[in-house]
């Protein structure tokens, strides 16, 4: 049990924060957030972060833990994820990984195992399992592992496409196996996905209305805040979706309405690219999709068995 991880996920404006603030009801749960953007300061209404009364009863960890100038990678977010679920469960608390950043996710549950790569190899390298697979199927790629790496394909032999590409890929770059690295499989979790399955008709209404609801919270207040603070486009954090948006208005490039529209646009925008996110890189084997009712009852009962892990 101590490799498992449960791991909450779904688009923006899916309603995540409702679900575990009400799961926190039952369990003594403590959450990783994993969304991108609420990793900054001063950034609350446009990243629909918690509150301070919310985060009071569930514990959320990763919020507001750099400046908005200030760089996270996934490798940062990987480490500090890591050692929070240690201390967690330390706590016999029950960690739970809750967001929509995938890349993030990823590098938590399957760790980081190619930085520094040079992108041109590893274009050449996709190309050409690109080409095996378009000539021979699925089964080729498993042969050339096999043939080129043993090691990697006796560990990965049962799992998904992506992983036996992913280890294949990783023996063309770099010319040795994947598992000969040093922190291969140390890092890595049992991640069982839990994700909110919305209509998308109805999630695009919720981020519609949403993003009313921020510019009625003061979002523009919170946008020239900032401002004032010196931060601008020029940073990666605030040319984003939502406060690009906003500081066009500002600026009078755009009226209010367009503002709102061009908002409200994008973010549906984004949360299409999470859901591509969700189908294509969660294996179904470890996914759990249902709306959030029958979802709460299936987290029930994988917390009950954390519960039983701690006792």
């Amino acid at each position: 049990m101590n490799k498992a991880l449960i791991i909450l996920t779904a688009p923006t404006a899916s309603g995540k924060t409702n679900l575990v603030l009400k799961l926190g009801e039952r369990f003594p749960i403590e959450v990783i957030s994993a969304d991108s953007r609420q990793i900054f300061k001063y950034m609350d209404i446009g990243t629909a972060k918690i509150t301070k009364e919310e985060n009071e009863k569930v514990k959320h960890h990763l919020i507001d833990i750099i400046n908005p100038d200030e760089q996270y990678s996934a490798g940062k977010f990987e480490s500090d994820a890591i050692t929070l679920i240690k201390e967690i469960k330390t706590r016999k608390h029950i960690p739970i990984v809750v967001g929509g950043t995938g890349f993030y996710i990823k590098s938590l549950v399957e760790g980081i195992e190619e930085d520094n790569i040079d992108e041109t190899k590893r274009n050449e390298a996709r190309n050409q399992i690109k080409i095996w697979q378009e000539e021979n199927g699925f089964d080729s790629i498993k042969d050339k592992l096999k043939e080129l790496d043993k090691l990697a394909y006796t560990h990965y032999k049962g799992q998904n496409l992506r992983r036996i590409s992913r280890a294949l890929e990783f023996f063309l770059i770099n010319g040795i196996s994947i598992t000969s690295q040093k922190h291969f499989n140390k890092n890595n979790f049992n991640g069982k996905y839990f994700i909110i399955d919305t209509e998308r008709e109805e999630l695009y209404n919720q981020i519609n209305l949403r993003t009313i609801q921020m510019w009625e919270m003061g979002f523009e207040n919170e946008v020239l805040n900032l401002l004032k603070m010196g931060y601008g486009l020029h940073n990666y954090s605030l040319n984003s979706v939502g406060y690009r948006e906003c500081i066009n208005y500002i600026n009078k490039i755009i009226t209010k309405e367009e503002a709102i529209s061009e908002m409200q646009k994008f973010t549906r925008h984004f949360a299409k690219r999470q859901l591509t996110w969700i189908n294509n890189q969660i294996p179904e084997e470890i996914a759990i999709k249902s709306n959030k009712i029958s979802l709460f009852d299936k987290l029930c009962n994988e917390c009950e068995k954390f519960i039983k892990y701690f006792s």
